[in-house]
C-alpha cells in the first residue's frame, strides 16, 4: 500500500479519526444507459477526474515518504471525491495529486463507513474535475463491458477493460468484475461503456484469477 515514488508535498489539514458516515448533497445516481463508446473516448472523459491520493501520519512522513499509503479518488463534484476508507484510515494528512495539471490538492475526509469501505473527501477550493455522469447498478447487466480508470502501483491514471461478472448484494452491493485492479488503485473508477461511474473500485481476491471488486456507487448514498 505505501510507495516509494517522488511524493508532492505541502501543508494539508489534519484528521485524528474518520468521521462518521453522513449523505452527500448530490444528485441520485441516473438509471439509464448512455449507450457505449470505445476505449479511448472513454478515457478521455474520465481520466481527469481520476486522482493519485496519499495518505500519512503527517506532513514529515509525507514528505519522508514514510509509510505513506497510495490510492485513487473520483471527483464528483469541484469539491468532493469518492475513495476507500482502508487508502486514508491511517492517515492524518491527505492530498488529491494530478500528474498531467501536477496540481496539489488539501483535502480532509468528511464522511467514512469502514464497514463499506467508502469514504469521502472535500477540498477547500473548487478545484477538481468533476465525473461527468453516474449510473445506478440497478439495471447494470452481467457480461455488460466495464472499464477501470486508477492509478495501481503509482501509475497514474491506468485504463483496463473487462466485463461485469455479477453483483454481489450482502450489506452492501458490489460488482464483480474481469477488469484488473492492483494496489494503488483502490479508490479509483468503474465506469461502464459509456464511461458513466458505476462503482469504486476496492479489492481483489489474492492467489485467483480475475476475481475483482467494486462498491456500487449508490452506496455512497445511503
Amino acid at each position: 500500500k505505501s510507495t516509494k515514488n517522488t511524493i508532492p508535498t505541502r501543508t494539508v489539514k489534519t484528521a485524528s479519526t474518520l468521521p462518521r458516515w453522513r449523505s452527500v448533497t448530490l444528485s441520485p445516481p441516473s438509471l439509464q444507459r448512455a449507450g457505449s463508446a470505445d476505449a479511448e473516448t472513454v478515457y478521455r472523459k474520465v481520466s481527469p477526474s481520476v486522482y493519485k491520493l496519499f495518505s500519512a501520519a503527517s506532513e514529515k512522513a509525507l514528505g519522508d515518504l514514510e509509510n505513506v499509503s497510495q490510492g485513487s479518488a473520483v471527483a464528483v463534484s469541484d469539491r468532493l471525491a469518492f475513495t476507500n476508507c482502508h487508502v486514508v484510515e491511517e492517515g492524518r494528512f491527505h492530498v488529491l495529486f494530478d500528474d498531467v495539471s501536477e496540481s496539489i490538492i488539501e483535502v480532509r475526509v468528511v464522511a467514512a463507513d469502514q464497514d463499506r469501505d467508502i469514504c469521502v473527501v472535500q477540498s477547500e477550493v473548487n478545484k477538481l474535475k468533476a465525473i461527468g455522469r453516474i449510473r445506478s447498478t440497478a439495471n447494470l447487466s452481467v457480461g455488460e463491458p466495464v472499464y477501470t480508470i486508477g492509478n495501481p502501483s503509482n501509475l497514474s491514471k491506468t485504463i483496463a477493460d473487462g466485463i461485469v461478472s455479477g453483483v454481489r448484494v450482502t450489506d452492501s452491493r458490489t460488482i464483480q468484475i474481469t477488469a484488473p485492479i492492483s494496489p494503488g488503485s483502490s479508490g479509483g473508477a468503474l465506469v461502464d461503456g459509456a464511461g458513466d461511474l458505476i462503482g469504486i473500485t476496492t479489492s481483489y481476491l489474492k492467489d485467483s484469477q480475475n476475481l475483482n471488486f467494486a462498491v456500487a456507487i449508490e452506496e455512497f448514498w445511503k
